[in-house]
């Protein structure tokens, strides 16, 4: 079995009950029939298999044992008798008398007459215990691994990401995720190329962290060859972006929309012209990225295990290699207004569909 810390669910009061909820129902997704529980500040999975690296929400947890009372008989076939372990001991709402201190003492004193060894400065590894009401948890330092934190996927609120092929989306995604919003997707495929790229990356991403959400796009769209081909030179590349922000908040809805863009990135990621792109398009932009240098998100990209995919597809969204920084607001709006309508009728399809796929269970 397992035992789940939360990460920032204890700070939210009135919602952390909901929160928790939602973060045994992701568990439950992603291990199928297993038994989950609360216990007192902490999630108890009954399951062999270790699934929990990738769940949102999670601090940290360890591979445990459930002693039979408050001896370390059963937790001895797992330590070194070479080695030497500190014992600690955490109580949470339980009935016994003893103090946390005291029972430590008694565990250590059993570890020492049964041919191991106690230690207090200079262990080798620590013996946790955590007494949850009137059950008992034991597991080694040792054992305990990081979760990515963050709260549980789904548990505050809906977004839609502007999804590409490149290193920031995917970047974005999984941090819009780990704050806990419901994901939906869009793109814009110039070619079938583009979408191929595009949808094997999307599929990773969801397939690795248990990210659920249906991907939306518009298919061979010519807004490069044709929407904007008598668009004036130097303002291509902003009405591109422009078109790309409408397209997506209209899919949107009320819902945000998460881009991957970082400050001063790019030529049309400057703070000037992100507020000429967004003037008149109503709606919620999240930049997760804003403050990463284009190093931090390649580092992200390859912790999170999307960088390699990411290298190997190519730019689709670069038109023009001089972009106009100062060009005036009137001239893009005006410009815009023109593609509008050719915008409008554009179809929007569902291309994909990610769901957590529940593994066979191993208690």
């Amino acid at each position: 079995m397992y035992l789940v810390k939360f990460s920032e669910l204890s700070l939210h009061g009135k919602r952390k009950r909901g929160l928790i909820n939602s973060l045994i129902r992701n568990i439950k997704k992603v291990y199928g029939d297993v038994r989950v529980e609360e216990l007192s500040g902490r999630v108890v999975v009954h399951s062999k298999e270790d699934l929990l690296h990738r769940v949102f929400g999670i601090s940290s947890y360890a591979r445990a044992l459930e002693l039979q009372g408050l001896s370390l008989r059963s937790m001895l076939p797992h330590i070194d008798k070479d080695k030497g372990y500190k014992v600690s001991v955490k109580k949470t709402f339980s009935p016994l008398e003893k103090s946390s201190l005291d029972i430590a003492k008694e565990m250590a004193e059993e570890l020492n007459n049964s041919g191991y060894r106690a230690a207090v400065k200079n262990a080798d590894d620590e013996i946790r215990i955590e007494i949850r009401k009137r059950r008992v948890f034991a597991y080694l330092k040792s054992w305990e691994r990081k979760g990515p934190g963050g709260f549980p996927y789904g548990s505050y609120g809906n977004g839609l990401v502007m999804f590409s092929g490149g290193f920031d989306s995917p970047v974005a995604t999984w941090l819009a995720a780990r704050k806990g919003l419901k994901l939906d997707f869009f793109a814009v495929m110039f070619n079938d190329d583009m979408e191929k790229e595009v949808l094997s990356l999307w599929r990773k991403l969801c397939q690795d962290w248990h990210i659920e959400g249906t991907f939306y796009g518009i298919r061979s769209c010519p807004i490069t060859t044709g929407i904007l081909a008598k668009s004036p030179a130097g303002i291509k590349q902003i009405l591109l972006k422009k078109s790309l922000y409408y397209l997506a908040k209209k899919v949107a809805g009320k819902r945000a929309v998460i881009t991957g863009e970082s400050l001063n990135q790019t030529s049309t990621q400057r703070a000037r012209l992100l507020r000429k792109i967004e003037n008149n398009i109503d709606g919620l932009f999240l930049r997760p990225l804003i403050t990463y240098t284009k190093e931090e998100v390649m580092e992200k990209a390859k912790e999170i295990g999307t960088y390699e995919m990411s290298l190997k597809n190519k730019e689709y969204c670069s038109i023009e290699r001089v972009v106009r920084e100062e060009a005036e607001e009137e001239l893009i709006e005006k410009e815009f207004s023109k593609i509008r309508p050719l915008l409008d009728v554009l179809r929007v399809e569902e291309l994909g569909k990610a769901t957590i796929k529940n593994r066979p269970s191993q208690e």
